[in-house]
This record gives C-alpha cells, structure tokens and sequence, in this order.
C-alpha cells in the first residue's frame, strides 16, 4: 500500500484540461504532473499522451548481457566495491566484452527514503543515476524502470520523474521507460500516461 490514501479521479478538473492542453505545446513543472496525479481522469490522460509523438527505439535488439548475466546499475555498483575499481571502469570492461544495454531494473522509486525502506542494499537514488549517466559517457545506452504501487507517495513517483527527465537532458541516453506495477491496473495506465507526458525526452 502506499503511504497515502487516494481515490481515482472520475472527471478531471478544469485547471486540470488545462494542463493536458499546456502538455502539448510544452514541458509540465514537477507541481503540474503532481496535480495530474490527483485531479485527471484515466481517459484525460489517455488522450493527451496517445496524441504525444515519439520516437521509437528498438532496444531489445541492443546486447544487454555479458556472459549471460543481465547487467544493471546496482549489478556495476556490486562489481566496483568486490574489485575495487570505479563504476566507470567496470562498464568500459563490461563494454569491451559486447555489452550495449544496461538494464534499468533496481531503479525501483529515485528516493533516499522508499529505497531505504524497501532495497536498503542496492545504491542510493544519486548512486543509480550517476552510474547511468557513466555508461552514457563511455557510449553505452540505458533503460530507466519504476516500480510503483508499495509506499511511495505521489510526489515521490513525480520526483523519480523528474531525476530521469534531469539526466536525459544531460546525456540522451536513455532508450526507454519501463513502470511496474501488477496490482492496480487503473493505477497503472494512469502512470505510463502520465511518464508519456512528463517525459518529453524520452522515446516511447
């Protein structure tokens, strides 16, 4: 259950259609996205992010293993600490033996505070995202997830929003955005409607 306790909106309000109005000629503030969370309608948001363009990336085809192992950012974070090397060392090394893709799983919410609570041994939320932006740096490209749905608040998934929109403005090299969630299915079509509009540089 998350922290807070919110009913789905079943019309949205006027400030609100403004807004999705406003998502179509420019970027929403972290505040606009938060009031999408709390007054949209599932059906609002469906219309404005189905009319969003975006361009589409076939990342599956990308290598995202080395010898069979799926490569994450906690996985090259783990790696540095066992070896003793820097994070960049270890994805120039997994880069040189094929690797192309890493995988955004572990990304779970980009706050100190759920990622504590729920993954107290993978990396901090500023750990995670300086390790994507290192593969960036040496070529490498990167998927970004968010796994929602447990004790995160709606401003929490804003601001793990808001951290990706902030590092692919830096760098461009996130290929794609994955949410997860299997236990509200409302819940959950409201949350790839709104990343399709709070992310307006990312690919589809």
């Amino acid at each position: 259950m998350m922290q807070e306790d919110y009913s789905v909106p079943d019309s949205s309000t006027e400030i609100v259609l403004e807004i999705l109005g406003e998502s179509q000629k420019r970027r929403l503030t972290g505040g606009e996205l938060m009031l999408l969370l709390d007054e949209a309608a599932l059906c609002d948001l469906e219309i404005a992010a189905n009319k969003l363009e975006r361009r589409v990336v076939d990342y599956s085809a990308l290598q995202n293993r080395v010898d069979g192992m799926q490569i994450t950012p906690d996985g090259v974070y783990s790696s540095a600490r066992e070896t003793g090397v820097t994070t960049l060392e270890v994805l120039k090394k997994m880069q040189a033996d094929g690797l192309e893709l890493l995988s955004g799983e572990g990304a779970e919410i980009l706050n100190d505070r759920v990622r504590t609570i729920l993954a107290p041994e993978k990396t901090k939320a500023r750990e995670w995202i300086e390790i994507c932006e290192e593969a960036h740096y040496v070529g490498l490209k990167t998927i970004a997830t968010m796994t929602f749905g447990n004790i995160e608040t709606y401003y929490e998934r804003v601001e793990h929003l808001l951290r990706l929109r902030e590092s692919q403005d830096k760098t461009g090299g996130y290929v794609g955005f994955i949410p997860n969630n299997s236990e509200d299915e409302i819940d959950y079509l409201r949350m790839i409607a709104i990343a399709k509009i709070g992310l307006d540089n990312f690919p589809a």
